[in-house]
């Protein structure tokens, strides 16, 4: 659940934000208990995450608390730069997950005009151009902070590479004129349920999920990339969606919803073919995704968020392999893994194959 203030929280949050500016200003350290102890401040990372938004260069130091205790967060501004001049986010390295800085998928950009409008170009550390499907000018996320912390570079990107596993959901205008996000990216974050990120203009919203696509799709405010593209990043992390999941039936979902118009993939076979029941099954686990009907058809229903979502999917290869024959289709279902009483429903497998020609909702 995405935290919506209220005004009233909205004007103690900014106090407590000018509090903890003022603390830092004076060449103090400050840690989450000192915050709360000084100014009754509860979520002092929120507040420091504000900061960074209006160019604040806050450090993050990890400290012991007291002797032999766990590592905590120590904030601090450097006397010598204590503010960024630049018009976008800058970057909090503590934020970005660990899988991701793990990757050798990473590269630096530089904000350049273009007719009128600022284009994010993507550079290697040594200057060259970079290239969203092209590997070797990749480079780690050591190699790409060390170039960004020396000023070389307005920021850096995540590359979404092919099979990487990883599918990128860009989110544009998510944020209204009081900072608060605004309903639909708000549902589509809780959906997806993974890491999400303020783009470098703070406006946007970056959110990354496991999962795989054949390809991307865009529509309006939303984009969707499984490679060939890049993410620039920034570490300003959209409260409770700091972690890295999978999530691929949503994923799914999501794009059939992006692009409506698109009638659902049910190719025809031959009418000339007719495969017995056992030779179908077959036919399908041997198939390119057959890895993917042969969980389904076994009954697991990992990377779903429900098995609602499993049934349509298992359903879309079956109409394939049966020709668009629904009521084979239906026969079939009842062999698998994924059976249950909720499939006697005739409301129910009506709703299933209604999805699949484009309806709305299960």
């Amino acid at each position: 659940m995405i935290f919506t203030p209220s005004s009233e929280d909205r004007e103690r949050f900014q106090t407590q934000k000018f509090s903890v500016l003022s603390h830092l200003r004076a060449g103090k350290t400050i840690t989450q208990k000192e915050a709360e102890a000084a100014y009754s401040i509860m979520r002092l990372a929120s507040r420091v995450d504000e900061l960074r938004r209006e160019g604040w260069n806050v450090i993050t130091t990890m400290v012991p608390a007291g002797e032999d205790g766990p590592l905590v967060a120590q904030y601090s501004l450097p006397p010598d730069r204590p503010r960024r001049v630049t018009k976008y986010l800058s970057v909090v390295p503590e934020n970005i997950p660990a899988e991701l800085k793990e990757l050798h998928q990473w590269v630096l950009w530089k904000g350049v005009l273009r007719k009128g409008k600022i284009s994010k170009v993507p550079h290697t550390i040594s200057g060259e151009s970079a290239s969203s499907t092209n590997p070797d000018t990749w480079t780690s996320f050591e190699n790409v902070m060390e170039e960004y912390s020396a000023g070389r570079s307005d920021g850096i990107g995540f590359v979404f590479a092919p099979e990487g596993g990883l599918v990128g959901v860009d989110l544009d205008h998510c944020f209204d004129e009081k900072d608060v996000i605004v309903p639909q990216a708000a549902e589509i974050a809780r959906v997806l349920d993974s890491y999400a990120e303020r783009s470098v203009s703070g406006k946007g919203l970056h959110v990354i999920v496991g999962g795989n696509l054949e390809k991307g799709t865009r529509k309006g405010p939303v984009e969707i990339y499984p490679h060939g593209r890049y993410f620039t990043m920034t570490g300003h992390v959209l409260e409770g969606y700091e972690n890295l999941r999978a999530n691929q039936g949503v994923l799914e979902r999501l794009v059939r919803l992006v692009s409506p118009n698109k009638k659902p993939q049910v190719q025809q076979l031959p009418k000339k073919s007719y495969y017995s029941n056992d030779e179908l099954v077959l036919k399908a686990q041997a198939a390119k995704n057959g890895e993917k009907f042969s969980r389904l058809w076994s009954g697991d229903t990992s990377g779903y968020p429900s098995q609602s979502e499993a049934d349509v999917a298992l359903l879309a290869i079956l109409l394939y392999w049966t020709g668009g024959d629904e009521d084979r289709a239906s026969i079939l279902f009842e062999k698998s893994g994924l059976y249950r009483e909720k499939w006697n429903r005739a409301d129910y497998r009506r709703r299933c194959f209604e999805f699949l020609r484009g309806g709305d909702s299960l």
